[in-house]
């Protein structure tokens, strides 16, 4: 009997215990969407020649966890695969494959700015597919997806 109870109480604060663990991250797994890696350019504060993260919230684009761009300023996210051709050590020709992420937005003086963030390594394939599903999770909060579904294009008279 007294096994029994000691099981139980075991697991009633093994139970509290993993849900007080779920209510301090709940912030973070709930709210938080895709987040990639790569250099950021054009973002005071941070070292262009570190890897940095970019993290999209519900509310909020956060870098390196340091610097913030509320949702409302951003007006749209735009991505690009760069193909450079280079020389391998047998001296055929090879594709290296970069992905190119640019966020613009409003700063909080009201002017148009913009950051960039690049993979930092060839080919990550990975990355390229993380960063465009960042750009479309970011065009499609913000309500400026290019593909045709949320900006319409106005019938006009010729």
């Amino acid at each position: 009997m007294l096994v029994i109870a000691v099981i139980l109480v075991v697991a009633v604060l093994y139970v509290s215990y993993k849900n007080k663990q779920k209510q301090e991250f709940s912030y973070n797994d709930d709210s938080m969407k895709p987040t990639i890696y790569g250099h950021v350019h054009g973002a005071e504060g941070i070292e262009e020649n570190k890897v940095g993260r970019i993290e999209l919230f519900h509310d909020k684009v956060m870098i390196n966890q340091v610097a913030i761009i509320p949702l409302h300023r951003v007006e749209m996210a735009e991505y690009s695969k760069v193909v450079k051709k280079e020389k391998s050590a047998d001296g055929n020709s090879v594709n290296r494959y970069y992905g190119n992420l640019t966020i613009f937005f409003t700063d909080r003086n009201g002017a148009a700015s913009s950051i960039r963030c690049e993979t930092s390594k060839p080919n990550q394939f990975n990355s390229l597919h993380q960063y465009k599903h960042l750009v479309k999770e970011i065009n499609r909060t913000t309500g400026s997806e290019l593909d045709g579904k949320l900006l319409k294009q106005e019938p006009y008279e010729l």
